[in-house]
């Protein structure tokens, strides 16, 4: 995508705000504005949109400074997910973390590891429950990662 196009552009200063707002947590939009170097009404118009996507929340009122108070705004770190799977010998753990890797739901099961296809039948069903129990639709989740316990062995 170019950024000399007027789609580019916003696009890439969404981009601008979201990860500042990332990085620092909770911020004004003047905070924002100077973080970025983009105009307070950039940064205004695309809080906005990124309120409305649910992907940055509004919070508490910022401390005056003689003024009116300024609204802070953070990422909504629960709009993204990514699933986290152990596989042990004895036993089968899932994690699902926020965006700031922040644990938000775990489990474990008694699933003995077999290379077979009964293991991977109670080993998927059991994952897919999981997931449906957080009431997240797939699309908002960023990923699955699956770890295996075991040795490599490197035939030489």
């Amino acid at each position: 995508m170019e950024i000399n196009s007027s789609i580019g552009l916003k696009h890439l200063n969404h981009q601008k705000v979201y990860r500042y707002l990332y990085e620092v947590n909770s911020s004004s939009k003047l905070e924002i504005s100077r973080g970025t170097g983009l105009s307070i009404p950039t940064v205004a118009s695309n809080i906005v949109e990124l309120e409305e996507k649910g992907l940055v929340l509004s919070g508490k009122s910022c401390k005056s400074t003689g003024g009116r108070r300024a609204q802070s705004y953070s990422i909504n770190s629960t709009s993204r997910i990514s699933i986290g799977v152990e596989i042990l010998k004895e036993e089968t753990k899932v994690v699902a973390v926020d965006l700031y890797g922040k644990i938000i739901a775990e489990t474990r099961a008694d699933v003995e590891f077999s290379n077979d296809e009964s293991f991977y039948s109670r080993f998927g069903g059991f994952v897919n429950r999981f997931i449906d129990s957080l009431g997240y639709m797939y699309d908002l989740i960023l990923g699955i990662v699956i770890f295996f316990q075991g040795l490599v062995l490197l035939d030489v």
